[in-house]
């Protein structure tokens, strides 16, 4: 997410979608503010346990459990390995805040693009099919998103960890959903996957991997983007809100033109309308301040 870009924005913020309140959206406006802020060369500039406080969100009613790297290969160079976000664990004051709801979210958070060759990868924008459901020849998603999400590095460069994004995020999720049914089993448990961008469309891919996930049964996927472009085709996007369940919250910006790539004419679609949001353009503005 560039600063130029937000500032174009300044004045025109638009929000829909079938859930999200104000204060909701701004709560996960802030974590995906964090995942910019904390960025650094390829790294996350804290440590785990000092990220959201240093940032301050402290008392944001979240704990960071774990950190997310992505591999990126730009042919012919060694694939990189890139800290694109984290996942959070709400803590007990959180989960009696929201609406008196009884449940514990798990949000995984998608830093958008900040580094050139990760624009590299946003411009491959030929669709493919799901990675690990590739018998599935309807439901395609674009390439490049796919790759940061899916591919394992295989470089010595990728040293704080060799599985793929989407192998790292399912995983923690498995930890932290068997964790809290043992301590929390009469509290029921949600994830969202939320980012802004690049951000935006990793999160669409994550709630579409973990609405299917065997060891997730039961659990409620959300997916709530900000300024995110088009993931897949129409296929995939009826799946998604369909089959699957995810419920999806779309938060775009007046003249932004990124929810409008790639174009539908090649083929992509998106998953559900937009939503209306003023106060949530300048929390993300602060970002790049």
């Amino acid at each position: 997410m560039s600063a130029a870009r937000l500032a174009r924005q300044r004045e025109h913020l638009n929000t829909a979608g079938p859930a999200g309140t104000q204060d909701t959206d701004l709560k996960y406006c802030y974590l995906a503010k964090a995942a910019y802020d904390a960025y650094d060369h390829g790294r996350c500039r804290y440590s785990l346990d000092r990220m959201l406080p240093a940032l301050g969100l402290g008392d944001h009613g979240y704990v960071a459990t774990a950190f997310l790297y992505a591999a990126v290969n730009i042919v012919p160079v060694e694939h990189q390995q890139h800290w694109i976000g984290y996942v959070a664990v709400a803590d007990k004051a959180e989960r009696d805040r929201v609406l008196g709801y009884q449940y514990r979210e798990i949000v995984v958070v998608w830093r958008g693009t900040s580094a050139l060759d990760e624009l590299f990868k946003d411009l491959e924008a030929n669709l493919q099919p799901i990675h690990g459901e590739e018998s599935n020849k309807l439901v395609l998603v674009e390439n490049g998103i796919q790759s940061l999400y899916a591919t394992s590095c295989d470089s010595d460069a990728c040293k704080n960890n060799q599985g793929s994004a989407k192998d790292q995020v399912l995983a923690e999720l498995r930890r932290l959903v068997t964790y809290l049914r043992n301590k929390c089993p009469g509290d029921k448990i949600h994830v969202t996957a939320t980012g802004h961008s690049l951000g935006g469309a990793l999160a669409t891919l994550t709630a579409w991997a973990a609405a299917a996930h065997e060891a997730l049964a039961g659990v409620v996927v959300r997916a709530v983007t900000f300024g995110a472009p088009r993931v897949g085709n129409q296929a995939f996007c009826d799946e998604l809100v369909g089959p699957r369940g995810v419920k999806v919250h779309r938060v775009i910006v007046d003249r932004d033109v990124v929810p409008s790539l790639p174009p539908t004419s090649f083929g992509y679609a998106h998953s559900y309308r937009p939503a209306n949001f003023r106060a949530c353009l300048d929390s993300l503005l602060s970002a790049n301040s």
